[in-house]
């Protein structure tokens, strides 16, 4: 199976645990001015990756570029998400708020 086959079934399968798991609601601690990318957005492209066996940001960057129209949509990653934007947005969130139960 290629990678991009097996990454379309891995974006499949989380799109519905994704909806779920509440990461619109994670407190974003970054400076609103010139922000260009939603939070959710940038965890849930993080999650997919990662699930996709991404070892990096990097990697997970090319994930996000690989991810078809249709998956696109279904996750509401519109387009490639570069590894620095995730860098800078993962460093702001704080780790207790991605536990569930966490109060958020």
């Amino acid at each position: 199976m290629s990678d991009a086959r097996m990454n379309r079934r891995l974006a499949g399968l989380l799109s519905a645990g994704l909806a779920q798991a509440g990461l619109e609601l994670v407190h974003d601690g970054r400076d609103p001015r010139g922000i260009r990318w939603d939070l959710g957005t940038l965890l849930r492209a993080a999650v997919v990756g990662i699930a996709a066996g991404a070892t990096s940001l990097a990697e997970v960057e090319r994930h996000t570029e690989a991810l078809s129209r249709a998956m696109r949509r279904t996750l509401g990653i519109h387009r490639r998400v570069p590894d620095t934007t995730l860098r800078d947005a993962l460093c702001t969130v704080d780790p207790e708020q991605l536990v569930p139960g966490s109060g958020r």
